[in-house]
Order: structure tokens, then sequence, then C-alpha cells
């Protein structure tokens, strides 16, 4: 029972010192990635005109352009 607590006190040693250094060497790639993703997702919506959020606006925008452009100004 002496060997089976030394053994069990040496693994759980093991396994904190393997989670904060994977948490030290991981956390700063995981955050860049998600700090990327995260710009791509923002770039996406404010500047795709087909699917962002902005595609509508753009559409309203056009449209009024071009029905300003094909037709004539009435002069008074």
């Amino acid at each position: 029972m002496h060997k089976g607590f030394i053994a069990g006190l040496g693994v759980l040693a093991w396994d904190i010192w393997d989670h904060y250094h994977t948490v030290k060497v991981e956390r700063p790639i995981l955050r860049e990635n998600l700090n990327n993703y995260l710009n791509e997702v923002k770039d996406s919506l404010l500047n795709d005109k087909e699917n962002g959020v902005l595609s509508s606006v753009n559409k309203f925008h056009d449209g009024i352009l071009d029905t300003l452009n094909s037709k004539p100004i009435l002069a008074k």
C-alpha cells in the first residue's frame, strides 16, 4: 500500500506539472488563433458584399444610384 501511495503521488505530481506546462505552451497559440479567426469573421461581416451584414445596405445603395443615374433630372 505504501508503494501504491507513492506511485499515486508521482502520477498526481506529473499530471499537475503537465497541465501547467501545457497551459503555458498552448494558451498563447490558442489566443493568437482565436484572435486571427475573430478578425477574419469581422472582416467577412463588414466587407463581404454578397454575404456580409452590410450586403442589404450595399444593394439598396447600389439600387438608388442605378435609379438616379438612369432617370433624367426634371428641369423646372
